[in-house]
């Protein structure tokens, strides 16, 4: 599957967010809104992973030399800041998920 897919971009947004909703359920035995704002942040999150992931591949498979463009030359840059765009997601996702984790009475 192509990283540039809207099935793995919808995939790896719902994920974090049914993740966040489970482990609220599964601590809270219900959901509020508090619940809310942290399933949105995993949702933008995880589209975030797929678009990092996308500028990562950039390293691995650059422009052909045949085509002129503004990036070449930028190869590690833009992996590097495909590889912060990722790390970023993943640690907003787990700091939602410790954050529905942690029981309604704390």
């Amino acid at each position: 599957m192509p990283l540039d897919s809207p099935v793995l971009q919808a995939v790896c947004a719902i994920l974090p967010a049914l993740l966040v909703v489970a482990i609220s359920l599964y601590t809270r035995k219900r959901l509020d809104r508090a619940v809310a704002g942290g399933v949105f942040i995993a949702l933008t999150s995880g589209f975030a992973i797929q678009k990092g992931l996308f500028l990562c591949s950039y390293l691995f498979k650059p422009d052909s030399p045949q085509v002129a463009t503004k990036l070449h030359g930028y190869e590690r840059e833009i992996f590097a800041a495909g590889a912060i765009v990722v790390f970023l997601a993943l640690v907003s996702i787990w700091a939602m998920c410790e954050e529905a984790a942690k029981s309604s009475e704390d």
